[in-house]
């Protein structure tokens, strides 16, 4: 999983392979049986790293080195390989609270500049927590988070969300004084986790991560049901978490005291309809999963 999610980011962001950049090293090999067999060692330069290909050196040489010099055909000929696959995801859903309103505000190209940093900030967090960018409509984005060898996937969501939040609020801040404008800039966010269909949409010139299922309308749904740079995950999405992660995680429910004074209800959970009115205005759409068990992440202890 983490070495497709590596050559996902090499195709969005590395520029076509020049011709001549793959070397090519001849090599002998003994088998078990005395046979003795030559082979060549294919390696092509990406900006990220090297990609290195043993073959048995045969009349298809050439095709070979003709497709390693062409990344967009590497990536997309592994990716067809392996895709689609069953497996094991957490989801992160993010929108842009209030994007026509900002859109409106802003001319055209600084309104472009803007989302692109949103992307830029977002996606060096969604890198180092092992994030694979996921097909979206609109400027808000998705990412599944896989199974790691050296980490918990569900965490990586948890940390990767709470970072973006930081990171959005330093960046609103730096918009309010280079506009002097009183908008706050916030990414809502839905998290969860389920086993669903990972495939791909191909073109000739890109590849596209989709997931079939309900897992990823589910998450949808709840970035859609958050304001003001909320996090909120799935009771299904939490249960993932190992014990010793999840006492990490400050999470709850927001309750109405006696009093009338609203408290936090330390790790606890709530359906959907109990949470906003699903019956009228903007949360209307969230009628399908009024009954999703849900809460909100609000930090990460320690």
């Amino acid at each position: 999983m983490l070495f497709r999610s590596i050559l996902e980011e090499l195709y969005q962001e590395v520029a076509p392979a020049r011709a001549g950049v793959v070397s090519e090293i001849p090599l002998r090999f003994t088998e078990a049986n005395g046979e003795v067999k030559d082979y060549a060692a294919y390696a092509t330069y990406f900006r990220e790293g090297i990609l290195i290909v043993v073959a048995q050196q045969d009349g298809n040489a050439n095709e070979l080195l003709k497709l390693l010099g062409r990344r967009d055909m590497v990536i997309r000929t592994l990716l067809s390989k392996r895709l689609p696959v069953l497996t094991d995801m957490a989801v992160l859903v993010a929108d842009l609270q209030e994007s026509v309103k900002i859109c409106s505000e802003l001319p055209p190209d600084e309104y472009f500049e803007l989302v692109n940093k949103i992307w830029a900030t977002a996606g060096d967090i969604f890198r180092k927590y092992y994030g694979t960018y996921g097909k979206h409509v609109g400027d808000g984005m998705v990412y599944y988070f896989f199974p790691q060898p050296d980490s918990n996937y569900v965490m990586n969501a948890v940390v990767c969300a709470q970072e973006i939040k930081s990171a959005m609020a330093r960046l609103s801040k730096e918009w309010q004084l280079r506009k002097n404008w009183v908008n706050e800039l916030y990414l809502n966010t839905g998290l969860n986790e389920g086993q669903e269909w990972l495939g791909t949409f191909q073109t000739a010139t890109s590849v596209e991560f989709v997931v079939l299922g309900e897992t990823i309308n589910q998450t949808a749904r709840l970035s859609e049901m958050a304001r003001f740079g909320q996090v909120w995950a799935t009771k299904n999405f939490m249960s993932k978490l190992p014990p010793e992660h999840r006492d990490r995680v400050d999470f709850g429910i927001e309750r109405v005291g006696a009093n009338g004074q609203r408290m936090l209800v330390q790790s606890s959970y709530s359906r959907v309809s109990n949470v906003v009115d699903v019956e009228s205005g903007r949360y209307a759409k969230l009628q399908d999963i009024a009954g999703l068990a849900v809460t909100e992440i609000r930090n990460i202890k320690g």
